[in-house]
């Protein structure tokens, strides 16, 4: 009731302002109580709180960050600060989740990877195509970290179910290809190769029409050529367990179907460090529009030029597929031109 003892239509009760917006009680005593989201009145006789709907668009901004666990004070910087310190603060808040969550895959990854190492697995032979081996190990080469010293300096062959996964990932992106080969049995190994052993692997492969593979989980690889056998030793240190990342990818919400050399001619002229792609009811690189098959929502997705380039490069085909799910998640690039090969891109908070 108001002073003068009329029914105020307007107030609502702390449960009903609670459903309203999408909080608990408790929290919103708690909000008052650090002065978050104080009540529009308390009834000095009774303690009870009351709201007026001019405060559920605040209470609702509260819920939407309480959700994702943003600490309070960071809560009234965005609420009560301008608007160019609020998206200071959710930029910085964003970053440093997507490094916690690189971090939790990664560390996830090796618990994996440890676990997986323990376990005893017999001896994978198959048969490829000595070429077409050859071809995947280049193809995805470019993806591993050129620090000699770094366990990323290296190519992942995974076998399981029959398919040969070729892999190599420098954090930064990722590219894999999957090949079909012919295999005893159903049993999975893998094998990491440095990159000195990757080069001499295809000098050789490049000569063999085809193959026999015996691949040792966490030892190595037996590559078999008629009568002629050659044992090489695989890298003993960790490798990450990629498929946790391909696992954890979203659904793409935007897609876009563009020829190859139309994106990297745009990308090379932006000129910028970072380079913006733009998904609307036309494609952008920049402000430059790039002739296009377009799907899904407008997004705008910030990528380092160098990085972008070097994946791009990788992809086989007159026309290229970037499918991208949210702006802080990484960039799937695939090619119709060649089935089973993919490269995973991350984004950048960066803008030009």
């Amino acid at each position: 009731m108001d002073a003068e003892g009329h029914l105020d239509l307007d107030l609502l009760t702390i449960g009903s302002f609670a459903r309203a917006v999408g909080l608990p009680t408790s929290a919103l005593r708690h909000y008052d109580e650090c002065g978050l989201l104080v009540p529009a009145r308390t009834d000095a006789s009774t303690g009870y709180r009351y709201y007026t709907p001019a405060l559920e668009q605040r209470g609702r901004l509260i819920a939407m960050m309480r959700g994702v666990g943003v600490p309070i004070e960071q809560m009234r910087l965005v609420l009560d600060g301008d608007a160019e310190q609020a998206r200071d603060v959710l930029a910085g808040l964003a970053a440093g989740r997507e490094q916690e969550a690189l971090r939790t895959r990664e560390a996830l990854g090796e618990v994996l990877t440890r676990l997986e190492r323990q376990r005893p697995q017999p001896a994978v032979r198959l048969r490829a195509s000595g070429p077409v081996l050859a071809a995947a190990l280049q193809q995805v080469r470019t993806a591993a970290d050129t620090a000699a010293a770094s366990p990323l300096a290296a190519v992942l062959l995974d076998a399981r179910d029959g398919l040969l996964d070729v892999v190599a990932t420098n954090r930064h992106w990722l590219a894999r290809r999957v090949l079909g080969v012919r295999a005893e049995g159903d049993g999975e190994a893998r094998v990491v190769l440095g990159l000195p052993t990757v080069d001499d692997l295809v000098d050789r492969l490049e000569r063999s029409r085809e193959v026999d593979l015996v691949l040792r989980a966490g030892e190595g690889l037996t590559v078999a050529t008629g009568a002629d056998a050659l044992e090489i030793a695989g890298d003993p240190r960790p490798y990450p367990s990629y498929r946790l990342v391909l696992d954890a990818l979203d659904p793409p919400g935007s897609t876009v179907l563009v020829p190859a050399e139309s994106l990297v001619r745009a990308v090379t002229r932006a000129h910028r460090a970072v380079v913006l792609l733009r998904y609307g009811e036309r494609f952008r690189v920049g402000d430059v529009e790039v002739p296009a098959v377009v799907a899904g929502a407008g997004l705008e997705v910030g990528f380092r030029s160098s990085l972008l380039l070097r994946a791009l490069g990788s992809c086989v085909g007159r026309k290229v597929q970037v499918d991208i799910s949210a702006a802080d998640r990484p960039a799937v690039l695939t090619s119709p031109d060649q089935p089973g090969f993919e490269a995973l891109v991350m984004p950048t908070l960066e803008r030009p």
